[in-house]
């Protein structure tokens, strides 16, 4: 018996699942890619790869490369640099820039690390999924989002942190933060 009082006729209740009371295998909510992303956590919650040591010096070198590219293509962009594990190291908003840029920045940066790639790269993986790309935005609160800007940063293989800008168009956003992370 498994504790719950008349759960042997009703299959919810019984477990054995809901593709048994529907009759259908139903499909996952979450899209391959991140449960491939999820599975890189061990049982007892560390990350699985190795992660590199960023600096508040490479931080601030990343914002200055960062602002140089913003200037150089007459961008008021707000800039924000996180660790590998998505902590804020670094972080600047440019005079001019809007006043939600600098939120904006801090999730494209977040994003970036959290699923391990480019969240340019992120936007064309979820173009078929636009409910997971919710989904996921909504489970993140406001710490995820699929927009290109945020900029992966790898050393030896390793994450290093990620650079996230915004406040220009997104392709722009994604040259300024390439050019940080050269």
């Amino acid at each position: 018996m498994n504790g719950i009082a008349g759960a042997g006729s009703n299959p919810c209740l019984s477990g054995k699942g809901l593709s048994r009371f529907f009759g259908r295998k139903r499909r996952p909510l979450v899209p391959r890619w991140a449960r491939e992303t999820a599975s890189n956590i061990s049982g007892d919650g560390r990350a699985s790869q190795v992660l590199a040591s960023l600096t508040s010096a490479q931080a601030q070198t990343w914002i200055e490369k960062a602002q140089q590219k913003a200037k150089q293509m007459n961008l008021r962009v707000s800039l924000y640099v996180v660790d590998a594990s998505g902590i804020p190291v670094a972080f600047v908003r440019m005079d001019g820039a809007d006043i939600s840029t600098p939120d904006i920045a801090r999730a494209k940066a977040y994003t970036a690390v959290a699923f391990g790639k480019h969240s340019g790269d992120l936007v064309e993986e979820m173009k078929g999924s636009p409910l997971d790309a919710n989904g996921l935005m909504q489970v993140g609160q406001g710490k995820i989002v699929f927009i290109a800007g945020g900029v992966l940063a790898k050393k030896d293989g390793a994450v290093l942190g990620a650079i996230g800008v915004s406040g220009a168009e997104a392709d722009e956003d994604h040259a300024c933060g390439l050019a940080a992370i050269s």
